[in-house]
């Protein structure tokens, strides 16, 4: 795994920070070979630990980390998935085009159902988190 925390200057090393928010819905945890298995992403519990490495290397490393995970948190928001602000989105430009309303409970019924996806997400990316973390 690459350090967040440049070793050298122990500045954060906004490449890796930049490069783990950007790529999946979690930081991934930099590990080496292939990216798209499910093992290499970190949900909550790898964001506290991430973060504390980089509140050792100083309070303008902490602000620039508390940005970085601000902002990745409002692009992820506007993704076109049920459940988040960008499928609420995707809806009003439907209906714009239809012009006329989606059923209210077809609309509850599918956000619901990402609702529900992002939460088995959730649980599968924190189980991963303690297995790689503390056991």
């Amino acid at each position: 795994r690459q350090p967040i925390i440049d070793p050298n200057t122990g500045q954060l090393n906004l490449q890796m920070a930049v490069m783990g928010v950007d790529q999946d819905f979690f930081i991934p945890n930099y590990g080496q070979g292939d990216t798209s298995s499910i093992d290499n992403l970190s949900g909550p519990v790898g964001i506290f630990e991430i973060t504390g490495e980089v509140a050792q290397s100083g309070f303008i490393s902490l602000m620039n980390w508390g940005a970085i995970l601000s902002i990745n948190l409002g692009i992820m928001n506007l993704l076109p998935l049920p459940a988040l602000d960008g499928g609420k989105l995707i809806f009003f430009v439907v209906e714009a085009l239809r012009g006329k309303p989606i059923d209210p409970q077809k609309e509850g019924v599918i956000h619901f159902i990402g609702f529900a996806l992002l939460m088995l997400l959730m649980l599968v990316v924190t189980w991963n988190d303690i297995r790689n973390f503390f056991l």
